[in-house]
């Protein structure tokens, strides 16, 4: 008994530009890639067909499941594994060529954001040293005019109480 995939199946292919019809009964379809792969076959086993459109509608019907090789020696087989092998192969190439281009682009952006970064650490770094410079300058001026009294300025009105000693200095901080 045939089953449905076994049954015949007709082609029809018809004249855009005309009403010329011609059917063909196929006995198996195996589903082509593309239509350039459909009109190549058409070509092939039944002649010129520019005058023909191939209705693929009427026949094809996807196959679930994988196609037999029982038809195939041997060593035809081995070749065809060998080339889906290498196909295989060159694909892995691909990505992993892809994937290396895309951390390597990655590693520069990286790097250049981190050499902004160590740039601001350092203007920080200067900065704060400076506000420690004026603010150990202000606190010996505060200490100066309040002790003494006088000098450049307008006296402190609170004058430090006696037998107390200025404010400690500040250990100086090594420059990086």
């Amino acid at each position: 008994m045939l089953s449905s995939r076994n049954m015949p199946k007709t082609i029809i292919l018809r004249s855009p530009d005309s009403d010329k019809v011609r059917e063909v009964i196929v006995t198996s379809v195996l589903l082509p890639k593309s239509e350039n792969e459909i009109n190549r076959t058409a070509t092939k086993y039944f002649g010129n067909t520019e005058d023909f459109a191939l209705d693929v509608g009427v026949v094809m019907e996807k196959r679930v499941c994988k196609r037999r090789l029982d038809h195939l020696s041997i060593e035809e087989k081995i070749l065809r594994k060998k080339l889906k092998n290498r196909e295989a192969a060159q694909t892995s190439r691909d990505r992993k060529k892809a994937r290396l281009e895309e951390l390597e682009a990655s590693v520069v952006q990286l790097q250049n954001e981190n050499e902004v970064l160590h740039e601001e650490v350092r203007s920080l770094k200067d900065d704060k040293e400076s506000l420690l410079r004026e603010n150990a300058r202000l606190t010996e001026e505060v200490w100066r005019l309040s002790v003494v009294g006088g000098g450049d300025g307008p006296a402190v009105s609170r004058p430090l109480p006696q037998g107390a000693s200025p404010p400690p200095a500040l250990p100086p901080t090594p420059h990086p």
